[in-house]
């Protein structure tokens, strides 16, 4: 998933050997933790770090295979960071020169975006020009192993550096395609620089234009700005289904041009404090289309920025499904040259002060989605409906 903030702490780290590894983590212990804490609970921290002393010098003198301290440091720190929750993850340089790449739309993979649902990771978008639309890969595809790997119980972040790599490097997919768990394909994929789908956007007839936001770029608000000046039609069908995110300045930057003055997303703290506000501060042109937004299960993150937005500030009307509820922000903290940790540290608000997260944004008129058909035809549910809502108020 791309970052939504990004803050750099530098933690001062000092180089122990064996004998010192305890007396350190007791300095630390000490320096960080909460002075009001009680008693029991300090207790309880210290025989933590005193069984993780022992279970580290155990390995270090018993284990099989001979193992240094780097390795097993960095095998603790991600198992503690990527325990947390589903989005938070530890990283080394090679990995955020990656995330910075992608916030641009450009990687080295397959060309396909995944969001994991239940247990399952289903593919939301495959991009155009791609090794996976090559292949003849869809957006309904569940993908259950890639390469030796079985994807059962593991995260976003590990199925990313699975799928990335260096350029036509190969790599095998299996997919399950449709609820027939034997229904399982075999596809064989060469890496290749990937150009994400940001924005397209076509004239539906004379009245109606439908702007489709795949992701939010860098680029994706400057794009969707060009789509609304190339002619004036009444209303804009905005399409945010299986859109999995993105940057949160480009969804504010987005949100600017469809709903005027006023706020736009919330971010607070684990106490509850609004620790940001994001504004809108362009006014709306009198004669503004009027906006219909099409969400799904898989509209996620910075789409429920906007989405919710949209809805509280009544700028236009939700059709189809519940989002996907995903209202969290990683902040990526530097450890030092070459570790980063990206962990959850607050939560997005809609204007109204309502949170998304685990909850998604309820649409105003519900319209099941169905998966793996070619979109804005007579098959596309949620999409007929916008057009029948359209007619209906024009």
């Amino acid at each position: 998933m791309i970052i939504n903030s990004l803050r750099r702490q530098k933690l001062s780290l000092y180089r122990i050997s064996n004998g010192s590894f305890l007396l350190v983590f007791f300095l630390l212990l000490f320096i960080f933790s909460d002075k009001k804490s009680q008693a029991d609970d300090l207790n309880a921290e210290i025989k933590s770090l005193e069984d993780f002393s022992t279970v580290y010098h155990i390995i270090k003198s018993r284990y099989i295979q001979v193992k240094n301290s780097e390795d097993l440091m960095f095998s603790a720190m991600e198992g503690m960071v990527r325990g947390l929750d589903p989005y938070s993850d530890i990283l080394t340089q090679k990995d955020l020169e990656k995330l910075e790449l992608h916030s641009v739309g450009q990687y080295i993979g397959v060309g396909v975006t995944i969001q994991k649902s239940g247990d399952l990771f289903v593919i939301t978008q495959v991009f155009k020009d791609s090794p996976a639309a090559a292949a003849g890969i869809v957006v309904g595809d569940i993908i259950i192993k890639i390469g030796e790997t079985i994807l059962k119980g593991k995260t976003d972040e590990e199925i990313r550096r699975l799928l990335v790599g260096d350029i036509d490097t190969k790599v095998s997919v299996e997919i399950q395609r449709g609820t027939q768990e034997d229904a399982v394909l075999v596809k064989n994929l060469k890496r290749s620089l990937v150009k994400a789908n940001s924005v397209e956007c076509f004239n539906q007839d004379e009245k109606t234009k439908v702007i489709t936001v795949f992701q939010f770029l860098k680029h994706s608000s400057r794009e969707i700005d060009e789509c609304m000046k190339e002619d004036n039609r009444s209303t804009i069908i905005l399409d945010l289904r299986n859109n999995p995110g993105g940057l949160l300045i480009s969804a504010v930057e987005a949100a600017e041009l469809f709903l005027g003055i006023g706020e736009v997303v919330q971010i607070r703290n684990r106490e509850n404090e609004v620790i940001e506000k994001y504004i809108s501060r362009k006014p709306l042109p009198e004669d503004a289309p009027r906006l219909i937004v099409l969400t799904n299960r898989y509209s996620a993150s910075a789409a429920e920025i906007l989405a919710g937005a949209i809805r509280d500030r009544q700028a236009g009307v939700l059709i189809g499904e519940q989002t996907f509820g995903k209202g969290v922000v990683q902040t990526i903290y530097k450890v030092s040259n070459d570790i980063y940790i990206k962990i959850t540290t607050a939560h997005y608000y809609t204007p109204s002060a309502k949170s998304f997260d685990k909850v998604g944004i309820q649409p105003d008129i519900e319209v099941s989605d169905t998966e793996g058909f070619t979109r804005y035809n007579s098959k596309d549910l949620i999409f007929m409906k916008a057009l029948d809502y359209a007619k209906s108020k024009q």
